[in-house]
């Protein structure tokens, strides 16, 4: 069988249940068929991942897949993309499928696109408002200010296997564990055409925050310590990051109000330090200072919050009125 159009790299570590569900999604997808194959990477798990991979792997030949021999942690989303012989490489994580016609957004839209340009699918999560499904930026200027802090979500990243040696040291950032944010500005940064496809084309399995995984230090410290790499080359303006940093608080306002007013049992993650990083990069947008003030405020109320998020209809209309704004 000749090179696929689209590789679907999945890297995976101890998430079998959720995994099973994900790959019966993505294989009942309408359109997936022999022009996708299905890449999957274990970080060396040590639950029934491997078990469900081999079941998938007889059932589909497009179904491929690897375990390391340990666990490289953030490693594993480079590897997952080396594993994959498709035209185009889409990186996403193990709890994510698609929406009825979001796998055939993608095949279409990479169809549709020179491999000497960027593509990348972020399911309406940009921070320019567009009617257009597609934006364009030629800099890296016009990206940050699109994409702000949704670039740390690695199931946003994808890459035509072609340009994978145009990312100088892949692996540098892993510690920040943020590589992806690195490979999308070094490819911004080299081709001058990139198209972000604005279509939701994702669902999300249900999932959870480990408590060890400190939200704000990575999404936001770690991000902004990558932004002024690129700020001090000069290839980022002052003027974008100041932009972003009231990006960032929309972005995140969900996250925020999970650390300071109410946290749901799957979301326990570290908040060590979360005030202070949030103090650090955001004091001087004036959203922040209105947050100060809101948030206090919602604190006096908390046992009415404590009403609402025991009811499950209530619950999902805050989820919904937060998400919407």
């Amino acid at each position: 069988m000749s090179d696929p159009l689209l590789s679907i790299c999945i890297p995976t570590y101890n998430r079998a249940a959720i995994l099973r569900k994900v790959l019966k999604k993505i294989t009942d997808n309408y359109a997936f068929d022999d022009e996708v194959e299905i890449v999957i990477s274990d970080n060396c798990s040590t639950d029934d991942t491997e078990k469900i991979c081999r079941y998938y792997t007889k059932k589909f030949p497009n179904i491929k897949y690897f375990k390391n021999d340990r666990n490289l942690a953030e490693e594993n989303f480079w590897i997952a993309l080396e594993h994959g012989s498709g035209k185009y490489l889409k990186l996403i994580n193990d709890y994510i499928y698609f929406t009825d016609d979001g796998l055939e957004i993608i095949k279409n839209a990479v169809r549709n696109q020179s491999s000497d340009s960027n593509i990348f699918f972020y399911n309406g999560d940009v921070s320019v408002k567009s009617v257009d499904k597609e934006i364009l930026c030629d800099n890296l200027n016009q990206f940050i200010t699109c994409v702000s802090n949704s670039v740390t979500f690695i199931g946003y990243f994808g890459i035509f296997k072609k340009n994978l040696f145009l990312i100088d040291n892949p692996l540098i950032m892993k510690e920040k564990k943020l590589a992806q944010v690195d490979w999308s500005y070094q490819l911004v940064a080299k081709l001058k055409n990139t198209v972000i496809v604005t279509s939701k084309v994702f669902e999300f399995e249900k999932h959870s925050a480990s408590g060890d995984y400190n939200w704000f230090e990575i999404h936001m410290h770690n991000y902004y310590s990558i932004i002024d790499i690129y700020e001090k080359l000069g290839i980022v303006s002052s003027a974008v990051v100041k932009l972003d940093k009231k990006h960032i608080l929309i972005h995140l306002k969900q996250y925020i109000f999970y650390t300071f007013v109410y946290t749901p049992k799957n979301y326990r993650y570290d908040k060590k330090n979360a005030f202070k990083i949030i103090f650090k990069y955001c004091r001087g947008t004036i959203l922040f200072w209105i947050m100060l003030i809101i948030y206090p405020f919602l604190f006096s109320f908390y046992p009415l919050y404590a009403i609402i998020f025991n009811n499950k209809h209530l619950l999902s209309m805050v989820k919904k009125f937060l998400k919407k704004n």
